[in-house]
């Protein structure tokens, strides 16, 4: 394999990957690649819950590792490194040719839209690489039981609802410290119902995007659940792994999460539980976006440093870490897609990894995505704090749309955050 970055061939190189959520055994699999041809190198991998807290002092110190990635709760801040100038500018690695197809270049081996929200500028400074689908989970096995039906609709959904409610069960249960997937299936409904220009408004912190007729009407449906009381009593004090724990204990009917669920909970879900992902159901009629249309979201940025000690290092693994071999065991492991195309379509479709695919190939070209998390963390944390009061009943809907506009309109008249529109 050609040394395209000129990599120092006895020099180490570190890795930190986030390991929370996902076996990071693909990761490892690149490194042995790295190791064939570099035999000589010692490659130290890490594998870490909260990046954050592990290398934002190693960053500030001039000293991060070679290659990192990172996800979710552990997000490091994207927008402020890229504009500290802590991270390598990718464009030599993506405009090399790829490990499979000398043919074609890295970029071109990606799926659609996976270097939209991690470039800044005009410079893209990380690569995606987990291809997440943002949808409702449902406890299938305990539908089966019942004869229970997902629904299509909200006004169904709410029929369901107090169908399982009288059950004994709990409808609903959401991670009250992870508050991602639930204002993203609100933003969802809201973009089946007036158009993805409606997340694009979002993303660019327009000063009427959170008080559009759509979000509203979002939120007075996600609402119903609180004002009703279906949801599971003490969701809003529970970590991601609380929540997801009861759901697959049946405490709780549906899950607001993203399609790496099921790999994530493995050895913790109980024999016989059988959980699906679906698409968030529509809240009209008269919808722009079919019911099949998905929030799917490239996530788990990997990135170089500037400042790390072998970042060509880093570069060369990272080509190798987009490769369909990798990928394949990405993908193997973590019953999730990969950004690279292709990767995973002759695996067996089974179980909870055929429903990922069929939803996302029903979706077709009626996709959409949300950007703002990775721009402005500042914003992400805000609303998180906002959605938490709209689920506890502190606000109404149309309280929670002004306190999400105040957010992100103080983002947008702070002039020192540069502003990244799509």
């Amino acid at each position: 394999m050609d040394n395209l970055f000129g990599v120092p061939a006895d020099t180490p190189l570190e890795v930190v990957a986030h390991k929370a959520g996902y076996d990071d055994a693909f990761v490892h699999l690149a490194e042995r690649l790295y190791r064939q041809q570099f035999p000589g190198a010692e490659v130290r991998h890490t594998g870490v819950n909260d990046v954050p807290a592990a290398l934002e002092p190693r960053f500030s110190a001039g000293d991060p590792p070679d290659l990192v990635s990172s996800s979710g709760l552990a997000m490091m801040d994207l927008g402020r490194l890229a504009r500290e100038g802590q991270l390598t500018d990718l464009a030599p690695l993506l405009e090399s040719p790829s490990v499979d197809d000398p043919g074609k270049t890295v970029a071109q081996t990606l799926r659609p839209g996976t270097l939209e929200m991690t470039r800044f500028g005009g410079t893209c400074y990380a690569i995606n690489y987990a291809y997440k689908v943002f949808d409702l989970f449902h406890a299938r096995s305990v539908f089966i039981e019942h004869g229970w039906e997902y629904p299509r609709t909200w006004d169904g959904m709410l029929e369901l609802c107090a169908e399982i409610k009288r059950a004994g069960i709990a409808p609903w249960t959401y991670a009250g410290d992870f508050l991602a997937p639930l204002f993203r299936v609100l933003l969802s409904m809201a973009t089946k119902l007036a158009g993805p220009q409606i997340v694009v408004d979002i993303d660019n912190l327009e000063p009427a995007a959170w008080r559009a007729d759509a979000v509203v009407a979002a939120a007075e449906a996600m609402y119903e659940l609180v004002r009703r009381d279906y949801i599971l009593p003490g969701s809003a004090r529970m970590t991601y792994l609380e929540a997801q724990t009861q759901f697959v204990h049946g405490k709780a009917a549906f899950l607001p999460c993203g399609s790496w669920l099921e790999g994530e909970m493995r050895g913790i879900t109980p024999a016989g539980f059988e959980m699906r992902l679906a698409p968030v159901p529509a809240i009209g009629t008269d919808n722009a976006l079919p019911y099949e249309a998905i929030m799917a979201v490239a996530g788990e940025p990997f990135m170089v440093p500037t400042k790390a000690k072998n970042p060509n290092g880093g570069l060369h693994l990272l080509r190798l870490i987009t490769s369909r071999r990798v990928a394949r065991k990405f993908t193997e492991t973590t019953e999730e897609f990969s950004v690279v195309a292709g990767a995973a379509d002759d695996l067996p479709a089974t179980g909870g990894f055929a429903a990922v695919r069929d939803v996302i190939e029903r979706a077709g070209d009626h996709t959409f995505t949300i950007g703002f998390h990775l721009r402005y963390r500042d914003l992400y944390r805000g609303l998180g704090k906002v959605t938490a009061q709209l689920m506890t009943g502190e606000l109404t809907p149309r309280e929670w749309s002004a306190g999400c506009q105040r957010e992100s309109d103080r983002i947008a008249r702070d002039e020192s955050i540069v502003k990244y529109p799509r």
